[in-house]
């Protein structure tokens, strides 16, 4: 079960992207086998958390985003869930 955990930990793994505006996540939930419902996101001022089947982690974010504005999508065609989180000013 751990080898499973680290697994989905590390599908857990988003790409960064960064933006003028924004910090932009992409998760590859059909890489680690999950469904959109199955993910806990978690957005705070400087950390995001994403939780699967029990397994958390936790991404540093290098800037202050606003957590209230977060905006999150799937993406069926690429499989992955999208999250744009708005930098604070």
């Amino acid at each position: 079960a751990d080898a499973d955990a680290a697994a989905l930990r590390d599908a857990l793994a988003p790409r960064v992207q960064h933006t003028a505006t924004a910090l932009r996540l992409a998760i590859d939930l059909k890489a680690a086998s999950l469904a959109p419902a199955e993910v806990d996101l978690d957005v705070a001022e400087l950390q995001v958390k994403l939780t699967a089947k029990g397994v958390t982690r936790i991404v540093d974010l290098q800037q202050r985003v606003v957590a209230d504005a977060t905006t999150a999508k799937y993406s069926k065609k690429r499989g992955t869930l999208d999250v744009t989180l708005p930098l604070a000013a």
